[in-house]
């Protein structure tokens, strides 16, 4: 599994598929199995931990990060709100989607944009207020930093949606180890 990074609005996410080869197994995450469950999510975790640096500056000597994910099944009539993740990187991955929705937004996971005012400007044309959306189908993938907002559209009947959710705590540098050299 490999990630390219993306700029948007200034900020480094993924956004993105896995690749054809890796989709299959992404059940195994939703397995009663414990030992196929943890190893495919260890896996996952292994090919975040390349990205995690790349979307949250870190310090030469961190030690790698350690993941936390858990499996959530989005049925019809969930939907989140606005929401924060712990951590200082987040990735959500589509495991399965099964049914067909009514409407081609449901279970649709958006990434809210996070310039001051933004919420409060829409205009068609301008580049303010646009979210990014990610459409919930097998293996795609979205990797941000936690303190971006992110939402659910409301899952329509006759879908379902398997998601893996991961975040980590990537050790960033304090502020008085940027300072090299001597005091005068």
């Amino acid at each position: 599994m490999t990630f390219a990074i993306h700029d948007l609005w200034q900020t480094p996410v993924f956004t993105g598929s896995l690749s054809t080869d890796d989709i299959p197994h992404l059940i195994d995450i939703t397995s009663a199995h414990a030992t196929s469950r943890n190893q495919r999510a260890q896996q996952l975790a292994q090919a975040l931990t390349t990205a995690a640096p790349l979307l949250v500056p870190t310090q030469d000597n961190a030690p790698e990060p350690s993941w936390h994910w858990i499996t959530e099944q989005w049925k019809p009539g969930y939907h989140a709100g606005l929401r924060y993740s712990p951590g200082n990187v987040h990735a959500i991955v589509v495991l399965n989607a099964s049914g067909t929705p009514r409407h081609p937004e449901s279970g649709q996971i958006s990434l809210h944009d996070p310039r001051v005012g933004a919420n409060k400007v829409f205009l068609p044309g301008l580049p303010w207020g646009r979210h990014h959306h990610l459409l919930p189908r097998p293996g795609n993938v979205l990797v941000f930093p936690s303190w971006l907002g992110w939402s659910v559209a409301p899952v329509q009947d006759g879908h379902t949606i398997d998601v893996c959710l991961l975040h980590t705590d990537v050790t960033a540098p304090r502020a008085n180890e940027s300072l090299q050299g001597t005091r005068a």
